[in-house]
């Protein structure tokens, strides 16, 4: 299985990496065809939940599709429900991949892919 965890660190428009949540866990998006991602954009921690050191993760389903966005996002599952969803759609919203193409090179999409988007503050 692969992370983003590393891709977040060396994306282009992600927030301080200090305070940029994680996207790990991926169920494995290669085995899935989707390619590799081209374009990791970290979701915003958001501010209400900061000031209150609110920790959390949000279980997201998404297709990617020929072009290689990501598409029909839904929330699965979160922890603390709600607090983080909304981040956590647009972050995933912002995120490219390199296309799944099939044997002749024509793009595909991907459907049920699924990422974890871990909310966790520094430990200083």
């Amino acid at each position: 299985m692969l992370s983003l965890v590393a891709l977040i660190s060396s994306a282009q428009d992600i927030v301080e990496p200090r305070m940029a949540p994680e996207i790990d866990d991926r169920h494995d998006l290669q085995a899935l065809g989707a390619g590799y991602p081209i374009n990791v954009c970290a979701p915003v921690y958001p501010e209400e939940a900061l000031a209150r050191g609110q920790e959390g993760w949000v279980l997201i389903e998404f297709s990617i599709s020929t072009e290689g966005r990501v598409v029909n996002s839904t929330v699965i599952d979160s922890s603390p429900p709600e607090i983080f969803d909304a981040s956590a759609l647009e972050g995933m919203s912002k995120c490219r991949f390199s296309p799944k193409t099939s044997d002749n090179g024509i793009p595909m999409a991907v459907q049920d892919a699924r990422v974890t988007v871990r909310y966790e503050l520094p430990t200083e």
